[in-house]
C-alpha cells in the first residue's frame, strides 16, 4: 500500500527544512508520522494546509487515552508545530496549549519543574558591566546588554548581523531569524537601551557583517569567548541575594551565574511591565512574552519566573 497524500506532502516538508539539529528533525518527523497516521484514519485528511486546532485536540486526547506520558504528548505537540511552521500558506493558526485546554478541554500536565530562578540580581549586572568596562571589552558589555534587554541567547546575540539592526532601528523591533534555537523567526520590542547600543554597533560594523563576529571569525568561537568571560569573572560579582535567588531546590546549592540567566531577567522584567498596564491580564501577557523568547508554551514561563 502506497502512502496517502498528506504523509507525501509531510515527507516535502521536512525534506526541504534545515532547522534545528538533524537529530531533532529525525524526532519530530518520527512523531509527525504517527499524527499523519491518525489524520488519514480517522479524519481522512488530504491536504495538511487545512490543519486545525480541532485536529490537533483529537489527536492528543487520543494519545491521552493511550497512557502517553506529559513529556511525550508536550514532544508530540512540538513536532505538531514545527511541521505547521513548514507547511506553505497553511489556511489556519494553530493555538498554544492554554487555548487548546480552554477550547476543548484538554488538561496537559506540565513536564516542567521549577527548581530556582536562574536570573541575575541588578547588582551583578551593573558589576559585571562595570568589570567588562575595566577590562575593555566592550564587546562583552553590549552582547550582555542586548540579551537582557531583548531576551536573546546567545548565540542569537552574537550571530546578529548589521541587516538586522539596520532594520530594528528602522521598524523598533528585532526580527530574530535563522539564528534561533527552532529556527522560527520571532519579533521583540526594542527598548530605548537596546536602540542605544545598535545605534553604535552600526557604526563599526562593515556593510554584509555581523556585530559582534570579526572578518575571519566564527560564531561559535566568540561565543565560546563570552561564555568563557563570564565563567571566569563571575565569582568577582556574585552577591549572596543572588545566589539566594537562584537557589536550586533540588540540590539546595545555587545555580551559577550565565549569559542564559538573562532571559530569565527579560521575562521577568517583561511580565512587571506588561502587568502594570491597565486592564491586561496575567494569561494575555504570558501570551505575548512566550512568543517573544521563542516559545509556543505559555507554561515554560513558571521556569523563567522561578514558578
Amino acid at each position: 500500500m502506497g502512502k496517502s497524500t498528506i504523509e507525501v506532502q509531510m515527507e516535502i516538508c521536512f525534506k526541504h527544512s534545515k532547522r534545528n539539529s538533524y537529530l531533532s528533525r529525525k524526532r519530530y518527523i518520527g512523531s509527525c508520522r504517527l499524527f499523519i497516521a491518525y489524520l488519514n484514519d480517522v479524519f481522512k485528511l488530504q491536504n495538511l494546509r487545512n490543519l486545525h486546532d480541532k485536529h490537533v485536540a483529537a489527536y492528543i486526547t487520543e494519545r491521552q487515552n493511550r497512557g502517553m506520558t506529559a513529556k511525550t504528548i508536550l514532544n508530540d505537540l512540538c513536532a505538531i508545530r514545527y511541521l505547521h511552521d513548514l507547511i506553505q500558506n497553511p489556511r489556519y493558526e494553530l493555538s498554544d496549549n492554554r487555548v487548546l485546554q480552554d477550547k476543548y478541554g484538554l488538561v496537559l500536565d506540565s513536564a516542567f519543574s521549577a527548581n530556582g530562578d536562574r536570573s541575575w540580581t541588578s547588582e551583578e549586572f551593573d558589576r559585571m558591566l562595570q568589570l567588562a568596562t575595566n577590562l575593555n571589552r566592550e564587546d562583552i558589555k553590549d552582547a550582555m546588554t542586548l540579551a537582557k534587554e531583548l531576551g536573546l541567547r546567545v548565540t542569537e546575540v552574537v550571530a546578529m548581523s548589521r541587516a538586522q539592526v539596520e532594520k530594528a532601528l528602522r521598524t523598533h523591533i528585532h526580527t530574530v531569524k535563522g539564528e534561533a534555537k527552532n529556527g522560527k523567526h520571532r519579533d521583540v520590542p526594542l527598548t530605548h537601551t537596546a536602540e542605544r547600543i545598535m545605534r553604535k554597533l552600526m557604526q563599526i560594523t562593515p556593510r554584509g557583517g555581523k556585530v559582534f563576529v570579526k572578518e575571519g571569525e566564527k560564531v561559535h568561537h566568540v561565543t565560546n569567548r563570552i561564555q568563557q568571560f563570564i565563567n571566569y569573572q563571575r565569582e568577582k560579582i556574585v552577591t549572596r541575594e543572588g545566589e539566594q535567588q537562584r537557589n536550586d531546590h533540588r540540590y539546595g546549592t545555587p545555580r551559577e551565574l550565565t549569559m542564559h540567566g538573562l532571559r530569565y531577567n527579560y521575562v521577568q522584567d517583561r511580565f512587571e511591565t506588561e502587568l502594570s498596564k491597565n486592564g491586561v491580564h496575567e494569561t494575555k501577557a504570558a501570551q505575548k512574552i512566550t512568543k517573544e523568547i521563542g516559545h509556543n508554551r505559555t507554561n515554560v514561563l513558571k521556569v523563567y519566573t522561578g514558578g
